[in-house]
């Protein structure tokens, strides 16, 4: 579940806005160990709802052992 909350206010005018979504996220990723301290990853995520998104995550991790 999702809730986006606006709110705007200049003196003049004046908007408030609240709403809520169900929805479920669906996930798939990997962590490549490449011998080192670095470790490059990968997540492709799909969320289904009234406005269905398909994201593709690429970022590195840094092992601080």
């Amino acid at each position: 579940m999702g809730t986006v909350k606006v709110k705007y206010d200049d003196g003049n005018i004046r908007y408030k806005d609240t709403n809520s979504e169900l929805g479920l996220n669906l996930g798939i990723g990997t962590n490549l160990n490449l011998g080192g301290s670095i470790k490059p990853f990968a997540e492709f995520k799909f969320t289904i709802s009234d406005f269905d998104q398909a994201v593709l995550f690429f970022g590195v991790k840094y092992d601080l052992k």
